[in-house]
């Protein structure tokens, strides 16, 4: 593509077709071409040197002559978008003509694909998704508008609002595009970060695998950075063999990530493959001793595991560097196991301070009492009060949740299975309804970050 002077006049780039396959998304705003009439002869040979600048002066002479022309008219607003790559202001030249374009000819469709891309140049996703519904409204068939739909939904919606639901919706258009046309998510998705992540977002991680294959053969590049996101997001799924792979496989392309050690850590403590955790939470550290979700997630873990001592060495790295309720929930649990109840007590006020969900508290209060207890019967054993207090283990690291049910532990889902409500039993679930009861009280995860 050439390049603007001062004046505006868009100068010669023989690199401009180069440049414009290094954009990794430029085949969603690139244009279909049109049918070359003997008249658009000088229109397509300055369009293939990029010196679209003169491309459009020898475009508005073939327009004075048929002004009427739409397929003339949506060339310009092609020609238009092109250019504004590097001045924006193109761009809404572009915007301007089509909608003048759609005001006369309401039925053009191509008018209507184009002034959709340019929404999504401009950045207004709402207009650009409605602007693919009025094409589906014209044509349920059209394998383009389905796929940027898709697009549209997932990305419009990615941490919004429900990830997984934005996700199934996007990839519901994605298969439909691949109905209508077999070999079009093949295509779109070479590069296409948002088509594979939503395939993982809505737990289809096979999927999302089999595209990402497709897109390293020929952007072998990407790889690293690709495996890594998925394996994130299959932990989030609760696919943590598939994340453990994901990640390793990544961490194979790059051993110096130290999040990628976290992460996979995270995965296998969900496994309860503690040994492998520990290890990888270390490496992080070791990469990256600054590193303060390994810090907290191998403290965690040690209160799992029952090293006190370790636990609170390691929280107190965390929480130094960055107050927050599980971590000081944590440190409350080894120092009470250590006897050191004042500092339980100090966390548990502390947590309070940053937790603020009813589950949250609840558990506070629960741990607090045991601690009370266990300061009025300094003579007994800590293991005799903790088994005597009333739903103990909910309070245990081992029980630390948060109340999103998609990100449930496995064990918590044979819990489930058994027939238990948090850690009450209430029979057989298969024989008795839980009664309008929510369940999330059985639900979570670990305060893995």
């Amino acid at each position: 593509m050439g390049t603007l002077d001062q004046s505006g006049i868009e100068r010669e780039n023989p690199d401009a077709s180069k440049n414009d396959s290094e954009d990794e998304h430029y085949h969603l705003y690139n244009f279909p071409s049109m049918m070359y009439t003997p008249e658009m002869e000088p229109v397509r040979q300055f369009e293939e040197k990029g010196q679209y600048q003169k491309a459009l002066d020898a475009l508005e002479q073939v327009i004075q002559k048929q002004p009427d022309n739409p397929q003339y008219l949506n060339h310009k607003a092609s020609l238009l978008s092109r250019m504004g790559r590097v001045d924006k202001r193109r761009l809404e030249e572009a915007k301007e003509l089509l909608l003048k374009i759609i005001k006369d000819y309401s039925d053009n469709f191509t008018a209507r694909e184009y002034l959709a891309m340019i929404y999504i140049r401009l950045g207004d996703g709402v207009k650009a998704e409605n602007g693919f519904l009025e094409l589906l409204k014209m044509n349920k068939t059209n394998a383009f508008a389905n796929y940027m739909m898709g697009v549209l939904k997932f990305k419009r919606s990615y941490r919004k609002t429900n990830t997984r639901r934005a996700a199934e919706t996007a990839v519901e258009y994605f298969e439909r595009a691949s109905d209508l046309k077999k070999d079009f998510l093949e295509k779109y998705s070479i590069g296409h970060y948002e088509l594979i992540t939503a395939y993982a977002w809505a737990g289809k991680i096979e999927k999302a695998i089999e595209f990402m294959q497709e897109c390293i053969k020929k952007s072998p590049e990407m790889e690293c950075g690709l495996a890594s996101e998925l394996g994130g997001i299959a932990i989030k799924q609760q696919q943590f063999w598939d994340a453990i792979e994901l990640k390793t496989r990544a961490l194979e392309l790059d051993p110096t990530n130290a999040m990628d050690y976290n992460e996979r850590g995270r995965a296998y403590s969900y496994l309860n493959q503690d040994a492998f955790a520990v290890e990888d939470y270390s490496k992080a550290i070791e990469l990256d001793p600054s590193l303060i979700y390994a810090y907290q997630n191998r403290g965690i873990l040690y209160v799992k595991t029952r090293n006190w001592d370790k636990a609170i060495e390691d929280l107190d790295f965390a929480l130094e560097r960055w107050p927050n309720y599980y971590g000081h929930y944590s440190r409350a649990i080894a120092h009470l196991r250590n006897g050191e109840l004042d500092l339980a007590l100090e966390d548990v006020a502390n947590a309070r301070k940053k937790g603020g969900t009813y589950k949250q508290i609840s558990l506070l209060d629960e741990l607090s009492a045991l601690i009370q207890k266990y300061k009025r019967e300094t003579s007994s054993d800590i293991d005799e009060v903790l088994h005597g207090g009333h739903n103990t283990r909910r309070y245990m690291l081992d029980m630390v949740r948060t109340k999103n049910l998609e990100d449930m532990d496995t064990r918590h889902l044979r819990k489930k299975e058994r027939g238990y409500i948090g850690d009450t039993w209430h029979g057989s679930t298969e024989k008795k309804k839980m009664k309008g009861k929510s369940w999330r009280s059985a639900g979570g995860r670990y305060a893995h970050y």
